[in-house]
């Protein structure tokens, strides 16, 4: 049986003004209380998030669950739902992979099949008016101490392209939680992922 190509891959529609579809409102509900078994959140400057408009939020990567955190900090803080380019492997499998479709994230083949123009899909995110999250390294961490790599072009391009502002975002706190190359989790509700968003 032939592979899917890139043209079979099909994203889901984008409406101006409407960012919390049904899928994702769904899932945010059904994930939430298990999330919470993980880990609680404190989050500083929200302030500094554009409102109303599309933008980049581009943040540090230490593990797998990072862009889960991420999420569920904006669905329940902020109301907004971004959409994160992501690995193939995870469209690859069962269940997650439809409904990480279904919910707006965007597949990153490296292998070159698949969705080849990513970014493309990117944009048409960012000028529908929503967010693009995304994980300048490209990659986990490999620093000794999850400190920062260095950043690949792909936030930048997103900003001149479409003329949003680029967010920059710290967070740590989620190692606790998975260790950095490990699938394993260790649930600590009682433990604390800290972020802190940054001026445009």
């Amino acid at each position: 049986m032939a592979k899917k190509s890139s043209d079979q891959i099909k994203m889901p529609e984008l409406r101006p003004g409407v960012e919390i579809t049904w899928q994702i409102r769904t899932l945010a509900w059904i994930l939430w209380p298990w999330v919470r078994l993980l880990y609680r959140v404190k989050v500083t400057g929200t302030e500094n998030l554009p409102k109303n408009t599309g933008y980049v939020l581009a943040s540090n990567h230490v593990t797998t669950v990072d862009a889960l955190a991420v999420a569920f900090m904006m669905f329940f803080k902020l109301g907004r739902a971004p959409h994160f380019l992501a690995k193939e492997g995870l469209f690859k499998t069962p269940i997650v992979g439809p409904v990480l479709l279904a919910c707006g994230q965007i597949p990153v083949f490296r292998s070159g099949r698949g969705n080849s123009d990513p970014m493309e899909s990117a944009y048409k995110v960012l000028r529908a008016g929503h967010v693009i999250g995304i994980f300048p390294e490209g990659t986990l961490t490999r620093e000794p101490n999850q400190w920062p790599m260095r950043a690949r072009t792909g936030a930048v391009r997103l900003a001149l392209e479409t003329g949003v502002p680029i967010v920059p975002m710290a967070q740590w706190g989620t190692e606790v939680v998975m260790d950095t190359y490990s699938s394993k989790i260790f649930p600590k509700p009682w433990h604390t992922v800290n972020m802190v968003i940054g001026k445009p």
